[in-house]
Parts: structure tokens; C-alpha cells; sequence
């Protein structure tokens, strides 16, 4: 144990040490329209447990920056917008660039990249997930980083200064995910329907989701990559529950894909990953000026990357701890153990993050 804490102690301290830098900031002024200069920086450390073989450590203790956004948003006149994000510490950097129309009442037109409406922990900032590391079942399942590049339709109901009751999205989309070409002639198609069905007032805050996504990726001869063998056809399945209410969220997730492969000759094969979550937290408030909110919350998932096996599925429950400094995800400081679960012999896997991080 005493060695452990000697690999957690100096990244946990220096989360606790850190600060943020204050500075003035002067008005953001555009030649054309509004411009409205948003970001985040995020630092974490993470110590995971390894086996302890003779060619590689016993355990693995990194520090790294997660993210480093810059997000430009605004109107060019009333009935279109941008939106454009940077993630300075990904490679590349362009994580969203699209514009807006909304010439339809309750209608917004997207196009360019943004993210696919699937899976709402995939389509949730990185700013504002509960836990540190996203499920393993959006990780896997959701589009490559929930982006794509295409164009988006979303249309919203709801009373006028109310939020919204209903709304569906539907995207058009390349598939082959951010930054990228498309990689044959076929389009993927994308689908959410959200709301919530229950009109009293107890119930506000309360949201089902529903996902439906078609793809056409293009595959290769595994021999040689170069050899394109066809188009299989992919398909994702999703729904969700979740209740946001001012102390106590809820959310539970269940997501799963299927790709049908037919190579060359007639000869067909499958693959199919399922996986689900379900997390909650209460938010208690703090009589100081410089901690607000103390949040603590947990996450229990299962993830299985090949049904058309017997190897079990995937466990982990995470437990975590949010220190909000400032309300609004605008200065916290996160801690997760996360503790993964296998079938049969137990793997020395389990690791601990802490993340702090500023938003303006």
C-alpha cells in the first residue's frame, strides 16, 4: 500500500495546489455579427495498476492535459450562426466547424462537422461529464469521437421560456468520422428522439432518448489493406433515461452495434458489441465562498465487445468525488477509483484519476 500511495500522492497534491491565473478580459468584437469566445482547460493524472511483468512497470502514473478548447460561436445575422472548437491538445486540432440555419420556426439546420445524435454521454462536453472517463459502451459504440462530417436537421417543441418537451434530429453524414473524407458513396444516417412524456411539473427535468443509426462503412481485405472487398452494412441501436433536477441527476444508458461483413464469393460474417451504464450523483451545497458544491456519484457499466463469443462481458464501477469552486463546471476538481470486474481470473487493472479543470 505504501508504495502505491507514493505514485498517487504527488499527482492527487498537485490538483490540490493548483490555481487559476486571473486575468482582464477585453470585449470580443466581430466585423459581421456577434462573436462569443468560450474554452476550457483541462489537467489530469491518472495512476493505473499493470501487471507486473519483467519488460514493462508494475504501474503506470501519467500526467497530461486533456484538453486545451477554444470555441467561437455567434450569429451572422438572426436566422444563422457558427459554431466553431478547437482542442488544442488533440491532434488534429478541429474537433467542430458548422454553421447554422433557422429560417423554420423551431427548426436549427446544421452543416459541416459536429456531433452525430447518438448516445448522450458521446454528444455531452467533455466539460460537463459527471465522471472523468466516459463509459465503456459510448466510447465504443458512439461514432469516433461522436463527430462526423455532414448536415443535421433538429426540430424542438416546447412552451415559449419553458425547455423543450420533444425534439427529433436527423443527420446525414460520411462515416467515416472528423477530418475525413469519405471513404465510398454511401452516406450514413443518424437519428435521436428526445423528450419528455410527462407533462407535470414533478417531472420536469426527466428525458428519454432514442438512437437509430445506419452506416455503410467500407472494409478491406485483412490481408492486404489496400484491397477494398465491398460496403458492409452497420447499424446502432440506442436509448436512454435521464433525470437532471437541481441536487440529484440520474442517467442510465444502453447502446449496441451490429456490422454484417459479405466478402467476396457470398461468404458473410458478423460483429456485434453491446454495452450499458447507469450513474447518478447528489450535489450538497457549502456555506463557502471558495467551495461551493461537494458531488459525490458512481457509475456501475457493463460492456461486451463480441457477442458472437462466450467470453463474458467487461465490469467496472467507479466511484468519484466532484469539488465545484465555482458553479456551472466553471472550476472543479474530480476524483474517480475506477475498479474493473472480469470473468474468471481477476486482472490487475484498476486506476485512479483526478482532473481538475477551468471553463470560461
Amino acid at each position: 500500500m505504501a508504495k502505491r500511495i507514493r505514485f498517487y500522492f504527488p499527482g492527487i497534491l498537485s490538483f490540490l495546489l493548483a490555481g487559476t491565473a486571473g486575468a482582464d478580459f477585453e470585449v470580443v468584437k466581430s466585423t459581421h455579427g456577434s462573436l462569443v469566445l468560450s474554452g476550457y482547460a483541462i489537467g489530469r493524472y491518472t495512476y493505473e495498476e499493470g501487471e507486473d511483468l519483467p519488460d514493462q512497470p508494475a504501474a503506470r502514473s501519467n500526467f497530461n492535459c486533456r484538453s486545451a478548447s477554444l470555441i467561437f460561436a455567434g450569429d451572422v445575422f438572426k436566422y444563422a450562426g457558427y459554431f466553431i472548437y478547437f482542442d488544442l491538445a488533440c491532434s488534429p486540432a478541429l474537433m467542430d466547424a458548422y454553421g447554422t440555419l433557422k429560417i423554420i420556426p423551431h427548426t436549427e439546420i446544421r452543416a459541416g462537422q459536429f456531433l452525430v445524435p447518438f448516445s448522450r454521454e458521446s454528444y455531452t462536453s467533455t466539460s460537463k461529464l459527471l465522471l472523468i472517463d466516459r463509459s465503456l459502451a459510448s466510447a465504443n459504440i458512439a461514432p469516433p469521437l461522436g463527430r462526423d462530417v455532414g448536415v443535421q436537421v433538429e426540430y424542438k417543441i416546447g412552451a415559449e421560456g419553458k425547455p423543450y418537451w420533444g425534439a427529433l434530429a436527423v443527420a446525414g453524414v460520411n462515416g467515416s468520422g472528423p477530418n475525413r473524407g469519405d471513404e465510398n458513396n454511401a452516406k450514413d444516417v443518424a437519428l435521436r428522439l428526445a423528450g419528455n412524456p410527462f407533462p407535470w411539473d414533478k417531472a420536469e427535468g426527466f428525458v428519454v432518448e432514442i438512437y437509430y443509426y445506419l452506416g455503410k462503412p467500407a472494409f478491406y481485405n485483412p490481408a492486404n489493406p489496400l484491397e477494398r472487398w465491398g460496403t458492409a452494412d452497420g447499424r446502432r441501436y440506442g436509448a436512454c433515461l435521464a433525470l437532471e433536477r437541481e441536487r440529484v441527476t440520474f442517467q442510465a444508458e444502453a447502446l449496441r452495434r451490429k456490422v454484417t461483413y459479405e466478402r467476396p464469393y457470398g461468404a458473410t460474417y458478423e460483429e456485434s458489441e453491446a454495452g450499458y451504464y447507469v450513474q447518478a450523483s447528489y450535489k450538497e451545497p457549502l456555506p463557502w465562498p471558495w467551495l461551493q458544491i461537494v458531488e459525490p456519484c458512481g457509475r456501475w457499466e457493463s460492456y461486451d465487445a463480441d457477442l458472437q463469443t462466450d467470453v463474458g462481458a467487461l465490469r467496472a464501477v467507479t466511484g468519484g468525488l466532484n469539488l465545484h469552486f465555482d458553479p456551472g463546471h466553471h472550476c472543479k476538481l474530480m476524483a474517480n477509483y475506477q475498479h474493473f470486474i472480469e470473468e474468471g481470473e481477476k486482472i490487475d487493472n484498476d486506476k485512479i484519476s483526478a482532473q481538475f479543470q477551468v471553463r470560461f
